[in-house]
């Protein structure tokens, strides 16, 4: 990708620098040619300027956002916790770090999110991102069954039968 930044040829540094927009790509494939785009603004041909200025102007959008999505979680809106939690477990927008992704789940559940509750079940007993235990991970599949979710249930049920077997 690096060769085909330095191309001679305009169109094929055009077409690279599209494939690294954050847009497009994802954020860390920018973050490694960060100091080319940089570069290619000051490319001679303008087709390659404005490419890489759009690519840097989507860069700063996408850490705007990512800054905003951080103070909302932190001042305790809940379907902001669930995006940086999803975001740290799928590491898409964050790297992925379940340990981080445990933290925003279980604030986002503790506030009542039916989907977070059972997230966090799930990473309990399975020990994703935090040390595995099963009565945690009953406790939070029963509050999300009681936020109503079904599927929550059944696995409370089969948590409960590991804690307590006949």
């Amino acid at each position: 990708m690096l060769a085909r930044l330095g191309s001679p040829d305009p169109q094929v540094r055009v077409k690279t620098l599209h494939g690294i927009c954050p847009c497009a790509a994802g954020f860390p494939l920018y973050e490694r040619f960060r100091g080319e785009v940089k570069r290619l603004q000051k490319d001679p041909d303008q087709r390659v300027r404005a490419a890489a200025l759009h690519v840097e102007h989507d860069a700063s959008e996408i850490e705007t956002i990512e800054a905003g999505l951080d103070r909302a979680a932190e001042q305790g809106w809940r379907d902001a916790q669930v995006s940086l939690a999803t975001q740290y477990y799928l590491g898409r927008g964050a790297p992925k770090d379940y340990k981080e992704a445990a933290k925003w789940y279980e604030r986002a559940a503790q506030q009542g999110d039916e989907g977070a509750s059972y997230i966090i079940a799930s990473m309990y007993e399975h020990g994703d991102g935090v040390a595995q235990d099963l009565e945690l991970a009953f406790y939070w599949y029963t509050q999300a069954a009681a936020y109503g979710d079904p599927a929550a249930g059944i696995k409370a049920r089969e948590v409960r039968e590991k804690l307590h077997p006949q």
